[in-house]
């Protein structure tokens, strides 16, 4: 085997790199995000994007709950006048049926932008004044279902074994439950709403 020839080494290629070049790449580099960022960003994304597909699914099971009402009332009106035979457990599945339609289904309001708003005043405001009086109002509902759902929990753990007073004693932990589920899942949609407005999106 021959090596290389007198007074020459064997060692590694030298790249000469052009200086402008070099700043170039050097200010690429630093506009790049960190590993750091690109998953912070993600798990956020991710978060928002399960936040958003729970309350889908809540707003079907919410219309879902409310045709269930109408038939369950529509057979006690049948059964109390057409047979003479009230049934005594349709009042508790109702009312819980009812609360439970309403908790489920406000987040999905908020979500898709359908609660009904009188912009008579703000429509007539500037850009920038509505989107800080839409920041305001969304930190204001934020603190407000934040309290909510913290006191919601509360009653609902207090309320364990607690059943309603009728004959049928319907346990009322389940609907405490509905009310803090659904308490929750309007404080996150409204840190949401924050959230967006501010990275100047309406959703993600």
């Amino acid at each position: 085997m021959t090596g290389p020839p007198k007074g020459v080494g064997w060692s590694n290629p030298t790249i000469i790199l052009n200086p402008a070049a070099g700043s170039e790449g050097a200010r690429a580099s630093e506009a790049v995000p960190g590993r750091k960022g690109v998953r912070g960003t993600r798990m956020v994304k991710l978060i928002i994007d399960t936040v958003n597909f729970v309350t889908r699914i809540s707003g079907i099971l919410a219309g879902f709950m409310l045709t269930a009402l109408m038939l369950l009332n529509s057979y006690a009106v049948v059964r109390r006048y057409g047979f003479n035979r009230p049934v005594d457990w349709i009042l508790d599945l109702s009312e819980f049926l009812m609360v439970a339609s309403v908790f489920m289904g406000t987040a999905y309001i908020l979500h898709t932008e359908g609660h009904v708003t009188v912009d008579l005043i703000v429509a007539k405001l500037s850009e920038k004044t509505r989107h800080f009086l839409y920041l305001v109002t969304m930190f204001c509902v934020s603190i407000f279902t934040f309290f909510l759902t913290w006191k919601t929990w509360e009653l609902a753990w207090d309320n364990v074994d607690a059943v309603t007073e009728s004959i049928s004693q319907f346990p009322l932990f389940p609907a405490y439950i509905i009310v803090f589920y659904g308490s929750l899942l309007l404080f996150l949609q409204s840190i949401i709403k924050i959230y967006t407005r501010f990275k100047g999106k309406d959703g993600m």
